[in-house]
């Protein structure tokens, strides 16, 4: 077995990147929010959701993930209520941990298909921020997906620096965002 030199251009350069990613939201979500180094410029804010880990850098960001799924507020019309939870075993499908440095740009679709056996139309809304697509396949998921979301950015807001100047909640009537 031979070493082979990493030269230094590479150090700190990932061999590779994942450019997008979906999660499937569906049915009440179960959040824990912990807080690191608070009211420091290193604060941050960790929230574990599902098989999602998020940390937000500032409340920029916090504010930002916010706002995208209260955008998708008016396409959510035609989804069902509540589907019933399917079977999943604990490791069944992706995990994911992104960390947010900033406000991400966001783009909400309203998607519908087929089933296979062409006897029912499946709708669903995407709301897509780089680097991840969340799939919203209920209205029990986004109300809950709203709540998690809200708590993160109240509580980036409170530790954060830039709290003060992100303060405002995107999925409030008032809200004008900031350009």
């Amino acid at each position: 077995m031979t070493k082979i030199a990493i030269p230094e251009s590479h150090i700190g350069i990932p061999a590779g990147a994942i450019s997008q990613a979906y999660v499937r939201l569906r049915g009440a979500q179960q959040p824990d929010i912990s807080v690191h180094h608070a009211h420091t410029d290193t604060a941050r804010v960790t929230l574990t959701w599902g098989r999602i880990l998020f940390t937000f850098f500032n409340t920029q960001a916090a504010q930002g993930v916010l706002e995208a799924f209260g955008a998708a507020r008016q396409a959510l019309a035609g989804l069902p209520d509540n589907l019933a939870p399917r079977d999943q075993q604990p490791y069944d499908g992706p995990a994911i941990g992104v960390d947010w440095t900033r406000r991400p740009p966001y783009a909400v679709t309203r998607r519908e298909a087929l089933t296979p056996d062409k006897r029912r139309t499946i709708r669903w809304v995407e709301v897509y921020m780089r680097p991840v697509t969340f799939q919203i396949v209920d209205l029990a998921a986004y109300r809950s997906a709203v709540e998690v979301l809200q708590l993160a950015h109240k509580t980036a807001a409170a530790v954060c620096l830039d709290g003060d100047q992100h303060r405002f909640d995107p999925t409030d009537a008032s809200y004008r965002p900031t350009r």
